[in-house]
């Protein structure tokens, strides 16, 4: 699916991964930010990984939907048992 995306769309979900990753860095996420996997396609924000708490779970879930152009995010997060 993601091959059939025009110039226009793959531009579109880099700049939703950008900002995403950005609003991650910038919040309480410093510290999970290579823990926590985002990819987008099509504007769906897609999370898999873990984290230390549920509460972090719900803020990464919030900024996704922070940013413009997102139209639906998958949350896959865990949290980490360790």
């Amino acid at each position: 699916v993601a091959k059939d995306r025009s110039l226009g769309e793959a531009l579109d979900d880099t700049k939703i991964l950008a900002s995403i990753k950005a609003a991650l860095a910038k919040s309480n996420f410093k510290k999970l930010y290579t823990k926590i996997n985002v990819e987008v396609v099509e504007g769906r924000v897609l999370y898999t990984g873990y984290v230390n708490e549920e509460d972090e779970i719900i803020e990464a879930v919030k900024i996704a939907w922070d940013q413009q152009g997102v139209k639906e995010v998958i949350n896959e997060l865990k949290v980490s048992q360790d």
